[in-house]
């Protein structure tokens, strides 16, 4: 019978054994929340869409780590677990933030509070 990876005495899913089979797991589901993230990006308009994404990998990024957490895996091993998926999901969210354009954003915001899309901002309410 073949064991966890943690010598727990789980039984393997059927993918997962061999020598790579785990590996594409991982990285089956990190494509799998990258293109997630990226898809809920494209409702945002497009001059957010980059934060968007910046943000939404971020918050994945935690998602998956608490996933390892719960799940109890060793973050050092030589194969991929959701530790590498978070880092990497981490990685690409603080990439994608460097694409961020600050003035885009700050004119897209003021020309919507001005056309009444979006509530103006007002010191008072704050």
């Amino acid at each position: 019978m073949a064991t966890g990876p943690y010598g727990d005495g789980k039984k393997l899913h059927k993918q997962d054994r061999g020598p790579d089979g785990g590996n594409r797991r991982v990285l089956g589901n990190l494509v799998l929340i990258l293109g997630i993230c990226v898809i809920l990006a494209t409702v945002s308009p497009v001059p957010l869409r980059a934060a968007a994404v910046s943000n939404f990998l971020i918050i994945a990024s935690f998602g998956v780590a608490i996933s390892a957490l719960l799940h109890r895996q060793k973050p050092f091993v030589p194969y991929l677990t959701r530790w590498d998926q978070a880092v990497v999901l981490y990685l690409l969210g603080m990439l994608a933030a460097t694409v961020v354009d600050p003035d885009a954003m700050q004119n897209f915001l003021q020309t919507e509070s001005q056309t009444g899309a979006l509530p103006a901002t007002d010191s008072a309410t704050l």
